[in-house]
């Protein structure tokens, strides 16, 4: 009984999202449609994978160095050397 009840919460939930889910199933159909047919499309299509990627990337070093796996090199080009080149040096 209890887990058709949360059967039923989960179904309403959803319910809910419907026009969420069907806009996002659209914007994916009509996005892989133009990845996938040649055109002159195609050369936006490679700059937005180029910088889909690109903030991918930066957004994967942030996780992995945030749960303690990263180098330290992309956070020292980021924040470090720019507060070192910026701030004014004291003799």
């Amino acid at each position: 009984m209890l887990c058709h009840i949360h059967s039923n919460a989960a179904h309403s939930s959803l319910l809910q999202y419907r026009l969420f889910l069907t806009v996002v199933s659209a914007l994916s159909a009509v996005c892989t449609y133009a990845y996938v047919t040649p055109g002159p499309h195609q050369e936006w299509v490679g700059l937005v994978e180029s910088k889909l990627l690109w903030w991918s990337w930066w957004v994967l070093l942030g996780v992995l160095s945030s749960i303690g796996l990263g180098s330290g090199l992309h956070t020292f080009l980021l924040y470090l050397s720019v507060e070192m080149w910026l701030k004014p040096r004291v003799t």
